[in-house]
Parts: C-alpha cells; sequence; structure tokens
C-alpha cells in the first residue's frame, strides 16, 4: 500500500514539473528553457523598381502573360509603352527566377524579429509570401530625356473592369525638355498583388507613361 501511495504521488510531481515547464514568463510553451518556434508573419511586399539584370530576356525561358487586347491610352500627352509581364504564383516559380536573373537585382527587406513574444514578420519575398499574394515582374527599357531616378517612386496599379494595369510614371518634378540628352533607361518593376484580386482577372499588363518633349 505505502509503495502505491508513494507512485501517487511521484506521478503527481511529474505532472505538476511538466506543467510548471510548459509556460515560460511570457506565456510561451517551453521545456527545460527552450522557447517553442516563432510565429511568423508575411506581409505584402512593396512595390518597387529595381535596376535590370544583365540576362537579356531572350535568355529567359518564362514567357510573359501581357494582354495583347488592353487598352493603351492613358493619356493624350504621353507616349504608353507596354511592358512584358511575368507571373509568380509559387515560391517555386520565384526561385527559378532568382536562378536565372541573381540575387543583386531582387528587392530584399529585414524582417522585424520580436524576441519577446518569438515573432517574426516579412516584408519581401519568402516561401510563404506566396500563399497570399502573386508577384507580377515587368521589364522597361525606353530612350528618354528623363533620369533614372524619375521613374524610381512613381508606380501603380489598378483594376478596372476586370482587367489589372500597373503604371510606371515619370515624376512630376521632373523636367522632360528638349535641350536634355536622350538616354537608355531601363528597370525591372516589382508588383505583390493579393491573389484574392487576380482571381476575377481577364488581362494584365505594364505600362511606361513618358512623356513627349515639348515640339519645336
Amino acid at each position: 500500500m505505502n509503495r502505491l501511495i508513494g507512485l501517487i504521488i511521484l506521478t503527481v510531481c511529474l505532472f505538476m514539473f511538466v506543467g510548471c515547464a510548459a509556460e515560460d514568463s511570457n506565456g510561451l510553451a517551453s521545456i527545460d528553457g527552450t522557447p517553442q518556434e516563432y510565429f511568423v508573419v508575411y506581409h505584402q511586399p512593396e512595390n518597387e523598381i529595381t535596376d535590370a539584370p544583365k540576362t537579356l530576356l531572350a535568355d529567359w525561358d518564362i514567357k510573359s502573360i501581357r494582354d495583347p487586347y488592353m487598352d493603351t491610352s492613358h493619356d493624350e500627352e504621353s507616349d504608353d509603352y507596354s511592358m512584358p509581364v511575368f507571373r509568380f504564383d509559387t515560391y517555386d516559380e520565384f526561385l527559378h527566377l532568382k536562378t536565372i536573373i541573381g540575387t543583386d537585382v531582387i528587392p530584399t527587406k529585414d524582417p522585424i524579429v520580436d524576441e519577446d513574444w518569438h515573432r517574426v514578420e516579412y516584408f519581401d519575398y519568402k516561401g510563404g509570401t506566396f500563399d497570399k499574394y502573386t508577384l507580377l515582374l515587368g521589364w522597361f527599357t525606353v530612350e528618354s530625356y528623363h533620369s533614372d531616378e524619375c521613374y524610381r517612386n512613381n508606380l501603380d496599379y489598378e483594376i478596372h473592369e476586370n482587367k489589372l494595369k500597373v503604371f510606371v510614371c515619370c515624376s512630376d518634378d521632373c523636367d522632360c525638355s528638349p535641350d536634355g540628352e536622350i538616354s537608355t533607361i531601363s528597370g525591372m518593376v516589382w508588383i505583390a498583388v493579393p491573389r484574392a484580386d487576380l482571381e476575377m482577372c481577364e488581362g494584365i499588363s505594364f505600362f511606361l507613361v513618358d512623356c513627349l518633349p515639348p515640339e519645336e
């Protein structure tokens, strides 16, 4: 009988020990001081324009999904250049892109790590990003009076009548003058679009809206 009572007491003590070990000071599960796995959150990456890679489009084995029937009219005083569009729905497709263009031109952001709550927030293209977002990638090359900086921060997209349009526009404060020198400007356009927004889209196109120099 004494042996049975001792066994019961030992069992109760073991359960109490495990219960104490299952919670640390922050209410996070842990055993022997080892915290649980980090809770990961994937945010929508920012829209960006990066330098174009050295690898030419002719070397890609990825086909453009540009809508050839998209209306190109945007502004009577502008030339609209419709650039190729590449779509990446999965992380494996993104990794294939990475092998083609390298890592130097892929936009990255430092994650936010909360050590107290064992939480990591990502803001660039990771595996979990493609659970909710699709990457649309455009490539443009244009002869322009503008400088490269004029195109860097003027980027937006709209969905209208089941058509998605991405616009890369010259900044309003950039001068477009016939006295300036024409230079070749190239860039890659990175757009992360919620997958739900693309479900009903029947066409996708990217447009570079460039101004024309005043007529002499």
